[in-house]
């Protein structure tokens, strides 16, 4: 596995209080499928934090992997494992095998996120002494 680039971002959860009563300044960040999340789920300011920071240490990330080409919030969406482990992905295209390792973490007045975008033979592959999703359950 290879790491193409890293990003971190830290945002203050206030900035986001207003956003769950009138959703309208989400769409700047938010995609669709995001958007039909926050109606069904009733996404608090803590949740809309944590979207807003991945998706900045993402860009940061890419930044790095790819400097001559620009990617946006809307390009990425993020969400969460069944285990409730964030999870992000690249609507648009990009290079094969590549993924993106996220931590998203809250208090009550702030979200950071931490992001790798990483290239691998297949994507997935496992590396000696690393735990899969079952090992953790």
């Amino acid at each position: 596995m290879r790491v193409l680039g890293i990003g971190v971002d830290m945002v203050e959860v206030g900035r986001f209080r207003d956003m769950t009563a009138d959703p309208r300044p989400t769409r700047q960040f938010l995609t669709e499928g995001e958007s039909q999340r926050m109606k069904l789920e009733a996404l608090t300011p803590r949740s809309l934090a944590g979207i807003f920071a991945a998706k900045e240490a993402i860009i940061k990330a890419s930044g790095s992997a790819w400097p001559q080409r620009a990617i946006f919030f809307n390009d990425i969406e993020v969400d969460h494992r069944p285990n409730g482990a964030p999870h992000a992905r690249f609507l648009d295209a990009v290079p094969a095998n590549v993924q993106i390792l996220l931590s998203v973490s809250h208090t009550q007045e702030h979200a950071i996120a931490f992001a790798m975008v990483v290239q691998g033979d297949n994507g997935n592959e496992r590396r000696p002494g690393q735990d899969t999703a079952d090992d953790l359950l």
